[in-house]
């Protein structure tokens, strides 16, 4: 029993030992520029390092091994360096300072790998152009790759992520820093590649990232590879092979064919921005929330002139009160229908159009542009919708209850109606399509509106207390004994359209139910007064109850409500009488006193 813990003892001494002594092994070497090859054959001469970072003369050292740091250069070597790998070589990392470029490319018989190690890439602020060309670049850990230079990092080599592992576990690689990277080889299967720091990130190249997924954190990402429009086996050249989640970056569609995201991925859009950027997009699944950047819209196409098309074959789920923008036009289709809890609002900012799928959003408030939603699910929800000046609201065939508040225009497809049962409408701005007034709802506003029917227990008020608007055709329409159609009209003054409400009718007006007139601010009529409530075109039909206020002097006359749309205050008959007979009697007491 002792023998064996002696033997475990020296064995364990011997294992730290070994670590120590791989520590002290480790060390960091210099590209000193004396040859061309990482690492020559023995025949060709010393090597291109230096173990000082401040060689002034070569400094040879052995070539740098798993445990060590790569440098480029020494401090006194600051030139265009092309480093030629003779075979397949392992570093603990990589570190560029060399303020002129740097590239790194295959150059023996072998398979010319370079695998690197925790310690990643470290371009410094001072560096220049770095091309990584490798046959293929191993990523042997979860690592880091940093570049805070102004010059761009651009990798051309298949990047291994499984080093090399068949069907194994990807590792995780960070891009990170203020500068840009570039890589245009493929990122193999089953890979997360995330991306931090201001810099950009292009994915280019005719390189098909099969399984890559990709978290965009910071900075920009550019999705740029020649994509294919028609799939096919092994033809299929994608940015996203997996998913994409944009979590505070701005990622942009560029590249040609339209199929930078594999169509089964999933597009998460928790903040930042997804621009289409001008190009059509399909994949499996997309969830969406956040304002973008300055609340310029979490999904946009900014490329003004053009229309682009996401097609989901999944599911649309809105995950927060989301912003869509953009200048140019984005119409998005999904085939899964729409998931969430419909207590999200969106808001469309940007001069483009957009549409979006029915669903039970919350409130919609469409600051520029044009924003196009329809179907039962968005009907049947609550919530306003708010359309701005200078913005426009397109809808189809639908009944609700929404609040429309409209000063910019508000467009119902055309052969469809806008049906309002228990809903609300102030126009201030342009209504065109059909609009139905039904039972429980009220429009009003001083805008325009196209072709109107009221219907029983709705309601037509023209102004805002008051005001004066404008129907193409408007018919008030009832089945009903009790409880009709109502136009109300608002007297405050005796100057039209700002004193009191005006309705004109430029083609057909069919009158039925109930005409509501009433006095507000205070204001009562005189005799003498007139009030052009209406101007038609054409009138069938007159209304079967006038309800009018009660005047403290005179009576209403309507006896031209049906020719002029005037009503007047006239005095009462029996005060024209006495005044009459006073006269009479006055008259004669005249004559018997002569």
């Amino acid at each position: 029993m002792q023998t064996r813990k002696i033997v475990l003892l020296v064995a364990a001494i011997a294992a730290l030992f070994a670590g120590a002594s791989r520590q002290l092994l480790a060390a960091t070497l210099y590209w000193d520029g004396t040859g061309t090859v990482w690492g020559p054959p023995p025949t060709w001469g010393p090597s291109a390092w230096s173990t000082s970072s401040s060689a002034t003369t070569p400094n040879p050292a052995a070539t740098p091994g798993a445990s060590d740091v790569a440098t480029f250069n020494i401090s006194t070597l600051n030139t265009s360096q092309t480093v030629d790998l003779w075979t397949n070589y392992s570093v603990l990392g990589l570190v560029f300072d060399n303020t002129a470029s740097t590239l790194i490319r295959p150059f023996g018989p072998g398979a010319n790998s370079l695998t690197i190690g925790t310690s990643g890439i470290n371009v410094n602020a001072a560096a220049g152009p770095v091309t990584l060309s490798p046959n293929v670049l191993y990523v042997s850990a979860s690592q880091t790759w940093t570049n805070n230079s102004a010059n761009k990092v651009t990798v051309n080599s298949y990047v291994d992520l499984s080093n090399g592992s068949l069907g194994g576990l990807g590792r995780i690689l960070t891009l990170d820093g203020s500068g840009d990277f570039s890589i245009a080889g493929s990122i193999n299967a089953s890979s997360k590649l995330i991306k931090n720091g201001a810099g950009t990130l292009t994915l280019n190249g005719a390189n098909d990232n099969v399984g890559l997924t990709l978290v965009a954190n910071a900075g920009t990402v550019i999705l740029d590879k020649p994509s294919v429009a028609t799939p096919g086996l092994f033809t299929e050249i994608h940015a996203i092979g997996a998913g994409l989640t944009v979590a505070g970056a701005s990622v942009k569609l560029a590249g040609t064919g339209g199929d930078q995201i594999y169509q089964s991925a999933i597009v998460d859009i928790q903040s930042g921005a997804f621009d289409t950027n001008g190009r059509s997009e399909g994949f499996r699944e997309l969830k969406l929330a956040g304002n973008g950047f300055g609340a310029t819209g979490a999904i946009l196409n900014s490329a003004a002139g053009t229309t682009s098309q996401l097609t989901i074959n999944g599911p649309v789920t809105f995950t927060g009160d989301t912003t869509l923008g953009g200048a140019g036009d984005l119409n998005i289709f999904t085939n899964g229908g729409f998931t969430g809890a419909g207590s999200f609002n969106i808001t469309k900012v940007g001069s483009g159009f957009v549409s979006v799928p029915s669903g039970p959003y919350k409130s919609v408030h469409v600051k520029a542009g044009t924003l196009s939603i329809g179907g039962n699910t968005f009907a049947a929800a609550s919530g306003t919708v708010t359309v701005d000046a200078g913005a426009g609201f397109k809808t189809g065939s639908m009944t609700t209850a929404r609040t429309f508040i409209v000063d910019g225009k508000l467009e119902v497809h055309l052969g469809q109606t806008l049906q309002l049962t228990n809903g609300f409408l102030t126009n201030n701005g342009v209504q065109t399509g059909a609009l139905a007034v039904n039972n429980g709802s009220i429009v009003k506003g001083s805008g325009s509106f196209d072709v109107v029917t009221v219907r029983d227990g709705g309601t037509f008020a023209p102004g805002n207390s008051p005001g004066a608007a404008t129907v193409k055709t408007l018919s008030f329409q009832s089945v009903a004994t009790t409880g009709g159609p109502t136009l109300a009209i608002e007297l405050g003054g005796t100057a039209p359209g700002t004193d009191y409400d005006q309705l004109h009718v430029t083609g057909a007006l069919n009158a039925n139910g109930t005409l509501n007139v009433s006095l507000v601010g205070g204001f009562s009529p005189s005799i003498g007064d007139t009030f052009d409530i209406l101007d038609f075109g054409t009138l069938t039909g007159t209304f079967s109850s006038l309800q009018l206020p009660t005047l403290a002097t005179g009576m209403w006359n309507t006896s031209q409500l049906y020719t002029n749309g005037i009503l007047a205050v006239v005095p009462e008959p029996h005060t024209t009488s006495l005044c009459l007979l006073a006269l009479f009697f006055a008259a004669q007491f005249r004559r018997g006193s002569t």
